[in-house]
């Protein structure tokens, strides 16, 4: 039976229907918005990589930083002469009230191009791994931290009010 959310007398939005919503708009796949800092990722210490601010929808759930906000993600101390890859990020997850929350993540891969299988909220899984960076760490220092993403700007931006965009390729131009 079809329901009008938000409507008078409905009980407030469940983490599903908002979830469904967002997916609609966004797709399943990670999409980081153009606000704040966008989620940025620096190196902060050897052995920490801090993302910023900002606001990220993957399948439908929204990961949120508040302004002025971040989140230090710990990297394992290295040794010289080695070489390790890792991914950051979050993890969607299911406490023993059912309510979806989000922790950070922390998980060393085999290799450059490694990646983390995700699980699906939506169909069942009680937690998904949200693969947000790559961390190579070159003996004891952190060299390098690439986004697994591309932020996602607004159409306005893209397409001013009274421009007109025609195509007949089959690239999404989201």
């Amino acid at each position: 039976m079809a329901v009008l959310i938000n409507g008078d007398g409905y009980s407030p939005v469940t983490a599903q229907q908002d979830a469904d919503f967002f997916a609609g708009i966004f797709g399943q796949d990670l999409s980081v918005l153009d606000v704040g800092s966008n989620m940025a990722a620096s190196i902060i210490s050897a052995t920490c990589v801090r993302i910023a601010d900002g606001e990220a929808i993957v399948q439908g759930r929204r990961i949120h930083n508040d302004v002025g906000t971040y989140d230090d993600f710990d990297i394992p101390v290295g040794s010289q002469g080695t070489t390790k890859h890792y991914i950051i990020g979050y993890e969607l997850y299911r406490d023993t009230d059912t309510k979806e929350k989000c922790r950070t993540f922390v998980q060393e891969v085999a290799s450059a191009t490694a990646t983390i299988s995700q699980s699906v909220i939506r169909d069942g899984a009680t937690s998904a791994k949200i693969s947000m960076y790559r961390v190579l760490k070159e003996g004891v220092n952190i060299e390098s931290v690439t986004p697994m993403f591309n932020v996602r700007t607004a159409l306005a931006n893209n397409y001013p009010i009274g421009a007109i965009y025609m195509s007949v390729d089959s690239t999404d131009t989201t």
